[in-house]
């Protein structure tokens, strides 16, 4: 499913206008990155966390050139799900 498809949804359960929709989950997406660049967390709960992890450099293979490669360090945005999304996602409750 696309973004498309999940305004779709969301304006046909709330009865909210797609437009309007969509301007919640820009806005929505908008406040999570900025708390993210500001090195905060977002949770949601029974849904999960969106962070900031930090990856160390490290040493990779370039396998088209059969080179070693540096890969550097940098940090790197995740999702974590929740004990209750999970449950819900795999036991289909």
């Amino acid at each position: 499913m696309n973004k498309h498809g999940v305004l779709q949804r969301v304006s046909a359960i709330t009865g909210i206008p797609q437009n309007k929709c969509e301007e919640v989950l820009k806005a929505t997406a908008e406040t999570i990155i900025s708390e993210l660049k500001s090195g905060n967390y977002v949770a949601f709960k029974n849904f999960g966390v969106f962070k900031v992890e930090h990856k160390s450099g490290m040493r990779g293979f370039n396998f088209a050139t059969g080179e070693d490669v540096y890969i550097p360090e940098r940090d790197v945005p995740v999702f974590q799900a929740g004990k209750a999304f999970k449950e819900r996602v795999v036991n289909d409750v």
